[in-house]
């Protein structure tokens, strides 16, 4: 890979590198992992220089890419954004996923552009699998972003489809809402019962993330709590400092003492503590005294 990876930077120097040369060559190494800072460093330098030249999915394709590598480039992905707004109408259902979702990992809140990518995913929103449409979710409450139609019909889809989704899909879906505090009884009474009939194919991120979906919602679900607990007791010592402190957070808002999980996750927790931010710390804190 590093002769490919210095070819191309000899190759982005010139008028020979297409858009979609550099679109493809940033998606190869993104996707294999490969964090190589010359060559992503002359690719958005070609970007640049070439963004009038891109594709909706040589724009969308090379966002992803670099977000893909938590790479932050904030002046590309405005250039980009940018671009994205005047082709918006070329723009498939993965190509506005895609861009939803780097922006979303860049942190880059171009308002307009969202605007744009909610308002073309709605007409063909039964075209959006079960990845897409946690992704998409995700992106919009991480960016803080509300647009109702878009979300109406993202929550539609995903009923219809939630059977296909994995267990971090519907976390993510679950999460997503709960963030922008977007009240649907009938998706949250579905994941519910998704999550209980498929809790031991969930990860304790996956735990953490419903258990405080539904405690933001102020969702006192029982039956959900107990799958969870069952779930999260056999999987404690694989939490980290975050899943701990939302996942105990959670059931003290809720105002649900389980005092085996209490137990369970404060003894686990303490191989873990220095590794805990301000905020893992203060859930698990009030937590326990709440409790």
């Amino acid at each position: 890979m590093e002769a490919i990876a210095e070819a191309s930077i000899q190759h982005s120097r010139s008028l020979n590198f297409t858009a979609q040369q550099i679109a493809n060559t940033a998606w190869s190494f993104s996707t294999i992992s490969v964090l190589h800072f010359p060559l992503l460093t002359a690719i958005s330098q070609a970007s640049h220089r070439m963004l009038g030249t891109f594709s909706a999915q040589d724009l969308a394709t090379t966002a992803w890419s670099y977000s893909k590598l938590v790479l932050m480039d904030v002046p590309l992905m405005m250039s980009i954004a940018a671009e994205s707004l005047r082709k918006i109408d070329d723009f498939v259902p993965q190509n506005l996923t895609n861009s939803a979702w780097a922006l979303a990992k860049q942190q880059v809140c171009d308002v307009p552009l969202l605007q744009s990518i909610a308002s073309a995913s709605i007409p063909p929103i039964s075209d959006l699998c079960s990845q897409d449409i946690g992704n998409t979710a995700w992106a919009f409450s991480t960016l803080g972003f509300f647009h109702l139609p878009f979300m109406s019909s993202i929550s539609a889809q995903a009923l219809r489809i939630l059977s296909a989704f994995s267990f971090q899909e519907i976390s993510n879906t679950a999460w997503a809402f709960a963030k922008i505090i977007f009240e649907d009884s009938p998706l949250f009474n579905s994941i519910s019962a998704a999550s209980i009939a498929r809790c031991r194919e969930c990860a304790p991120q996956d735990i953490a993330n419903i258990a405080w979906s539904f405690a933001k919602m102020a969702l006192l679900d029982h039956p959900l709590l107990d799958a969870l607990s069952e779930r999260a007791l056999a999987r404690s010592d694989a939490f980290n400092s975050q899943d701990m402190g939302n996942t105990v957070w959670a059931f003290a808002s809720l105002v649900v003492r389980h005092d085996p999980l209490l137990h369970a996750i404060a003894s686990a927790s303490i191989s873990k503590i220095y590794c805990a931010t301000a905020q893992d710390l203060g859930n698990s804190a009030w937590a326990y005294a709440a409790l």
